[in-house]
């Protein structure tokens, strides 16, 4: 009886150190284009986000360990500037770690997974 104890502990013991939350990762739109942009993506699964000149958003997300499906939902984003639709510039910079910018002739890239205007 004890060892039957002893085997059931020890298994809630094991389980209990298995990683059950999904794995979080981050994408942050920047908006260098000299006008408000608007976000979204072809297949409507994002919410419509605004930004203004110079601005940037973070965003979170969850995924699965395929990285062809997260670089495929990326490249479904887009961009709204004067009625015009455009594609981000996409830059990967961490495993799951992604930055979307508009404009990118206007920015350069920090080197540390950031981004700045140009001129």
């Amino acid at each position: 009886m004890l060892q039957r104890i002893i085997f059931i502990y020890s298994l809630l013991l094991i389980a209990s150190c298995l990683p059950f939350e999904p794995s979080k990762g981050g994408v942050t739109y920047y908006n260098f284009c000299p006008n408000t942009i608007s976000i979204s993506s072809d297949d409507n699964t994002l919410d419509d986000i605004s930004l203004e000149r110079n601005q940037h958003e973070n965003r979170f997300f969850v995924y699965s360990d395929n990285t062809n499906e997260m670089n495929t939902t990326f490249k479904k984003r887009y961009f709204i500037e004067n009625s015009i639709k455009k594609r981000f510039h996409i830059d990967r910079y961490l495993e799951a770690r992604y930055n979307l910018v508009a404009c990118v002739e206007n920015a350069k890239p920090t080197g540390d997974g950031n981004w700045i205007k140009v001129n």
